[in-house]
């Protein structure tokens, strides 16, 4: 080992060193500082990592939410248009179909006047080559024949029917109420059964409705097994059963007779069994086919 002499070691030599160590020193406390500032930056910025992926994960989670309701809601819309169309286009059809009825209904109507017109007009025609006076003073001198029967309802109980009759040649007219007012039953009830009584013996060759005033019923002609025809009408009012009947028996034509009858009733005091709109939904009714 070389020796030193005190000589050798100058002033300014010391300082140096002395300031070289303490440039040393500061260095490494500033690495020291500094490391310690990246670790702390490098720890915050692993956190922020951590919570932006979180925050990540929860926007994409609520994107997929939204982008599947988006997809519902896209799926709903489509097929709601499809609806709409498909009622459009039902609703189009309806709309024909309900033309096309009322044509045919127009047309069926038209087919019925003309055919009850041309009967009455060939009865009235028979009716003017008889004598007015004949008829009329042949009908006054016969008094109708009243009676109390009994008159079998449609749930097969008895109920009590006055029954007024008057007979001429081979004509025979017949007027029969029957009190309804202790029976639980309707309008369609009462005039079905009382069809189906009045045709047992026949066939019904016309049935439609028919009214008198706001009193609506139906009109029948009935023709029998044994040659005889009827002009019948009924009508349910009240919890009555009004039925007025004009029979023709084979021989000398009585239809004219019997025709004029069956028209001739008339309902007093503005009556009526039909609210104002009724009849309006009953011909939609027949339309659409909802009626019996």
């Amino acid at each position: 080992m070389p020796t030193v002499c005190k000589s050798d070691i100058t002033a300014s030599d010391f300082n140096q060193a002395y300031q070289r160590l303490k440039y040393l020193q500061h260095l490494s406390e500033y690495r020291i500082h500094q490391r310690n500032l990246i670790r702390q930056l490098a720890d915050s910025l692993s956190g922020k990592k951590d919570q932006l992926a979180c925050v990540k994960k929860e926007k994409t989670q609520l994107l997929t939410v939204q982008q599947k309701e988006k997809n519902n809601l896209d799926k709903e819309k489509k097929e709601q248009i499809a609806m709409v169309n498909s009622l459009a286009s039902k609703e189009k059809k309806l709309k024909a179909d309900l033309k096309d009825k009322q044509k045919l209904e127009a047309k069926l109507n038209k087919l019925i006047e003309n055919a009850i017109r041309k009967e009455i007009e060939a009865a009235q025609l028979a009716a003017k080559k008889k004598s007015q006076s004949t008829l009329t003073a042949s009908v006054d001198k016969r008094k109708p024949k009243i009676e109390t029967k009994p008159y079998q309802t449609a749930d097969g109980s008895s109920a009590d029917a006055r029954v007024y009759s008057v007979a001429r040649g081979n004509s025979e007219f017949v007027m029969t109420i029957v009190d309804l007012t202790e029976k639980q039953t309707d309008e369609k009830t009462v005039l079905d059964h009382a069809i189906k009584t009045l045709a047992q013996d026949g066939e019904v060759k016309l049935d439609i409705t028919h009214r008198i005033s706001a009193v609506y019923g139906r009109q029948l002609s009935i023709a029998s097994n044994d040659g005889t025809h009827s002009s019948v009408a009924v009508f349910y009012y009240k919890k009555r059963l009004y039925q007025i009947a004009g029979i023709a028996h084979p021989g000398e034509n009585a239809t004219a007779d019997a025709i004029r009858f069956q028209q001739s009733l008339i309902f007093t005091n503005n009556a009526a069994n039909r609210t104002p709109l009724e009849p309006v939904f009953q011909v939609f009714g027949r339309v659409f086919g909802t009626n019996n």
